[in-house]
């Protein structure tokens, strides 16, 4: 479902797309200074069907949705277009929560909660999720442990040095496997390298390297046709989002005989961290830590099931999610 509102006190358009699952629907929100209303409703329509991949395979009963306020002027005060946000979201009455994202920083909902309360990934001492930053590296830790169970002695080539891929360096060495980083920063690289023991390369040699498994955890894309005939891994599973460049590359990558699990599964574990905010009672850290270790079943039926429907495992993951909604 597609909706559109104008702000009456500033004019600016926010549109929304809501995604199946039960209501109050997540939704990364943000401001954009885009005018094409069709190419943002294209964006919204990406996420969204991303984000029901995610939901749907995880098993989580939650909607799914996303907004953004357009043609933000660039000189226009950043409180402003947050009014405009905020007002969008009481408009929808608590159908929809705007979560953090890319174009929504999270010290931005504070602002949000002035006028409305329909927000979700607050820091936990508000009663929210807190930082999604760990959570993120343990699903994509749970996804790995999907592939190859025994880490000890397991060669990992971590692509990105993060927030994410840097915790996730640091897991993976502590559970004995060869850590090897990579990261556009080679500053950020080293220091994580340092940190955990692990062995530096450039993101290009990573992309080369013979290992188990290759854990993308920086801003793709990073599988292209350039870069897919040159992979020696045997195993994809890592958090980045927009790792393929486009969608087929996903057959690509099945074509060479490797087992990716998908972006959806491998890195929901923020997802899952923030959709504990809305069980009954708020937020506990314990049971988010069960949900987040799910993503280890999840991305092993995956597996699964792309190799006996001989299907590459984005599909599959399409499919997990198409059959746990049809069983109620």
């Amino acid at each position: 479902m597609q909706l559109r509102r104008t702000d009456p006190e500033t004019g600016l358009k926010t549109l929304v797309e809501i995604g199946p699952g039960a209501p109050p629907a997540l939704a990364p929100a943000g401001m954009t200074t885009a005018t094409d209303g069709q190419a943002v409703n294209n964006e919204l329509s990406r996420i969204v069907r991303s984000l029901s991949i995610r939901t749907g395979a995880l098993g989580l009963d939650i909607g799914v949705a996303a907004l953004r306020v357009i043609g933000v002027p660039e000189d226009l005060e950043r409180e402003v277009a947050l009014g405009a946000l905020a007002r969008a979201l009481e408009w929808l009455g608590g159908r929809v929560l705007a979560i953090p994202g890319p174009l929504l920083a999270p010290p931005e909902l504070e602002i949000l909660l002035e006028t409305t309360d329909h927000v979700a990934g607050l820091p936990v001492g508000q009663g929210g999720s807190g930082d999604p930053g760990p959570w993120t590296a343990r699903g994509a830790l749970s996804a790995i442990r999907a592939c190859l169970e025994d880490l000890a002695g397991v060669s990992v080539a971590v692509l990105g040095a993060g927030r994410v891929g840097g915790l996730l360096a640091g897991e993976l060495a502590s559970a004995g496997a060869k850590v090897f980083v990579a990261d556009t920063d080679r500053e950020k690289a080293r220091s994580v390298a340092k940190a955990v023991d692990a062995t530096m390369v450039s993101p290009e040699e990573m992309l080369t390297l013979s290992c188990d498994v290759l854990s993308p955890n920086a801003r793709g894309p990073v599988f292209t046709d350039e870069t897919i005939p040159r992979l020696h891994c045997r195993f994809i599973a890592g958090a980045a989002n927009g790792q393929l460049e486009q969608l087929r590359h996903a057959q690509m990558i099945a074509d060479r005989g490797i087992l990716m699990v998908p972006e959806e599964v491998a890195g929901a574990g923020w997802l899952l961290n923030l959709a504990t905010e809305l069980v009954p009672g708020g937020y506990q850290e314990e049971y988010a830590r069960v949900r987040v270790a799910r993503i280890e079943d999840s991305a092993a039926e995956v597996l699964r099931i792309a190799a006996e429907d001989g299907m590459n495992t984005t599909r599959a993951a399409e499919v997990l999610g198409d059959r746990w909604r049809a069983s109620g």
